[in-house]
């Protein structure tokens, strides 16, 4: 259990991306996807009732009473959302399941085409010759492109080739002008004549890296931390991603999933803390959690630590699917009866390491956050918020049954889902001849582009109706919602006022309404 994570600070503007820094993989990823072959639509889904009686007996078992929350009424609106939470999880773990049970296909779909890359650059066809075709390379020149300057393959001897090692060979092979291998072959010569030493090409590579490093030698202590911070590096990770992995909506899914994940855990903390202290409040909160959720897969695990720590591991099982995260919530969707604003900025480059140490010997947190906005503590309110989450709930299971994660016959765009690229319409422009239906010349014309009119064209079945794009339209009205009440419950007021006034060394909240430091929330300021 990681007590310290509650309080690490929250991302609130998300660029959903494979890995950090890397936004411009998300078209590449949608196109890699593609259809495969499912020709039956999608059956109808009925929703099922949520265990809102397990929920209330999971808090009372962890420790909760019907005081932390102010009513009976009020505990069970808790124990709803508890439930709905629990009942997203399982679905959302049996839905990534399809990517582990399918990950031998994708292997065989990726080494097909990573051959076909391959081959094409090293052999071509007769209206593009491949690089041996238009060189005259001697039989050890001709070896070495093969074995050194060739495309990156996606695969070891081991299996799957790791992102990360994909890229920094990636890297090398761009440093290098391995693309171009007589110009390669120029430059080692031209290298080995600077030096007065022969090399090979690996003494060659090595100093192509010195001579890039050289350029702004204040950025990089070695060669490692080249590979992994130059600019040559998001170009590589975008070639791992066109060429390596199978498109999955994961990382939307896991938006909606992490929005609630927060408002639930934030919601039980703020009821036990006055009585129990922080850290307990925050066991019992997690405690509950993962009890209602129970045992996870791989790719569910790995997004669930997202949820709770914002720490991100990409698990290797579902390679070469391609499994994202939504790193944070936009502040308009942060909902729960409190939500917590996250920490403010530290001259201390570990003051989140050494807050972390001392609260696992004991200690509180210090007083250097944002604090907790929270609604004013009420049944009514509890009611609200509860019917918000177990109805976007309920629409992102119907979505779970709606859309396979690895078999659709069509496909649904990423900004169509809650979260920061959701648009609530693209205007895309598209060139009509008018001369051959009304005599008029080419004009361009504006067109409303939906999930619908997106599926239809990116579709294999004989069918106009997508039940996933119905839900998500429903999902994004549901999140509409959200953002009102939470705006006329003054959330957004209280962030922009929490920003202005906190400070790196003692922030003073008291001018900001409905918002409470921790100390004032173990107090129980906030319910009263």
């Amino acid at each position: 259990m990681k007590y310290p994570s509650l309080f690490k600070p929250l991302a609130l503007t998300v660029t959903v991306s494979l890995f950090s820094g890397c936004a411009a993989l998300n078209d590449s990823v949608e196109k890699a996807a593609g259809l495969t072959g499912m020709t039956d639509p999608a059956p109808e889904t009925t929703s099922e009732a949520v265990d809102v009686a397990g929920g209330l007996a999971n808090l009372r078992s962890v420790g909760f009473i019907e005081s932390d929350f102010g009513s009976s009424a009020a505990m069970r609106s808790a124990a709803t959302m508890l439930a709905a939470l629990g009942s997203e999880w399982a679905q959302f773990n049996g839905w990534t399941a399809e990517i582990l049970e399918s990950n031998q296909r994708y292997r065989e779909r990726i080494r097909e085409r990573d051959e076909q890359r391959r081959k094409k650059w090293l052999i071509g066809n007769n209206a593009s010759p491949g690089v041996l075709h238009r060189n005259d390379f001697s039989d050890a020149e001709e070896r070495l492109v093969r074995e050194k300057m060739a495309p990156v393959s996606c695969f070891t001897e081991s299996g799957v080739r790791d992102y990360s090692d994909y890229a920094d060979a990636e890297v090398i092979r761009e440093v290098s002008f391995a693309n171009m291998p007589r110009l390669a072959f120029q430059r080692w010569k031209r290298t080995e004549l600077e030096t007065g030493n022969r090399m090979t090409w690996d003494e060659y590579v090595d100093a192509r890296i010195e001579t890039e490093m050289g350029r702004e030698p204040w950025k990089w202590e070695d060669s490692e931390q080249f590979l992994k911070t130059s600019h040559y590096r998001q170009r590589a990770l975008r070639s791992w991603a066109e060429n390596c992995s199978i498109g999955t909506p994961v990382e939307h899914v896991h938006y909606v999933l992490n929005t609630h994940f927060l408002d639930v855990r934030n919601s039980l903390y703020a009821a036990a803390i006055d009585r129990v202290g922080a850290n307990s409040a925050y066991r019992m909160a997690q405690q509950a959690m993962e009890t209602q959720v129970g045992t996870l897969n791989g790719i569910a695990q790995a997004l669930w630590e997202a949820s709770d720590t914002g720490q991100w591991q990409t698990p290797k099982q579902p390679l070469p699917a391609y499994v994202g995260r939504s790193p944070g919530v936009l502040v308009q969707h942060l909902g729960g009866m409190c939500s917590y604003f996250g920490a403010s900025d530290s001259p201390e480059p570990n003051s989140a390491t050494i807050d972390a140490l001392a609260m696992a010997l004991g200690a509180e947190q210090r007083s250097t956050d944002r604090g907790f906005h929270c609604l004013s503590w009420g049944s009514g309110n509890w009611e609200k918020i509860a019917s918000m989450v177990s109805e976007e709930s309920r629409l992102i299971r119907d979505y779970l049954r709606q859309y396979s994660p690895v078999k659709n016959g069509y496909l649904v765009p990423s900004w169509t889902y809650p979260g920061p690229q959701q648009r609530g319409e693209i205007h895309s422009v598209r060139a009509r001849d008018h001369r051959r239906d009304s005599g008029y010349s080419n004009l361009p014309v504006h067109e409303r582009e939906t999930c619908t009119t997106y599926a239809a064209k990116n579709s294999n079945l004989m069918t106009w109706t997508y039940p996933a794009c119905d839900t998500l339209e429903a999902l994004n009205a549901a999140f509409d919602e959200r953002e009102s009440l939470m705006v006329a419950a003054g959330r957004r007021d209280a962030y922009i006022c929490a920003n202005s006034e906190t400070s790196p060394s003692e922030p003073d909240l008291t001018a900001c309404p409905s918002l409470y430091p921790r100390n004032s929330l173990a107090s129980g300021h906030h319910k009263n």
